[in-house]
Formats: C-alpha cells, sequence, structure tokens
C-alpha cells in the first residue's frame, strides 16, 4: 500500500494542488461571511417575528377587556335609561305630588291656546 503511496506521490507534485488549495480556502473564507450574515438575517427575523406575536397578544388582550369594559358600560346605560323611565312615569309622579306638594288633579282637561 506505501508503495503505491510513494508512486502516486512522484507522479503528482504538491505545487500543483496550491492553487486549488488556495481557491478553496477563498471559497470558505467567502461561504463563511455569507453564513453568518444569512444566520444573523434569520435571528433578527425571529426576533422580529416573535416581538410581533407578543404585540399581537397583548393588543388582543386588551381589545377583550376594552369589550369587557364596553359590556359593563352598555348594561350600566341600560339600567340608567330604565331607571329614568321609571322615575318619570306618571304612576310615579302623581302620588308624590299629591302627598309632599299637595297638589290636586284639574277638573278638567288644560285648554291649548295657539298663537297666531
Amino acid at each position: 500500500m506505501f508503495n503505491f503511496l510513494r508512486k502516486f506521490a512522484d507522479k503528482i507534485s504538491l505545487f500543483d494542488y496550491i492553487p486549488r488549495l488556495s481557491e478553496i480556502r477563498n471559497y470558505i473564507v467567502n461561504n463563511r461571511w455569507k453564513s453568518l450574515g444569512i444566520i444573523l438575517l434569520a435571528a433578527l427575523l425571529t426576533i422580529f417575528y416573535v416581538d410581533n406575536v407578543f404585540q399581537i397578544n397583548s393588543l388582543h388582550n386588551e381589545i377583550r377587556k376594552l369589550s369587557q369594559e364596553k359590556e359593563i358600560m352598555r348594561m350600566d346605560r341600560d339600567r340608567s335609561r330604565a331607571e329614568i323611565i321609571r322615575l318619570r312615569s306618571a304612576d310615579r309622579i302623581i302620588p308624590l305630588a299629591k302627598q309632599k306638594l299637595n297638589m290636586t288633579e284639574p277638573e278638567s282637561a288644560p285648554e291649548i291656546i295657539e298663537k297666531d
């Protein structure tokens, strides 16, 4: 086996491979920087994507919270409207007017005066 290598080494000189080795070295160096750039770009894109997911989740939680507050306010508004209707009703006002203000009901309907 060593004889084969000696015969092979005699036929091919190491100097024949020196230009090829420098090409390989340059290719590796150039690709190393390209690979590093691609990895850094992928890492930055991943960071931006994850940050975007966190922002979307926080916005979704805020929307959900605001929707709940809106629903509570809508219920309060409806409750207040019902209370206003109850307080404005004649069934409530007439007895209060008779008791507290000693008012009486008119004998006849009020007259409407039209202005010409």
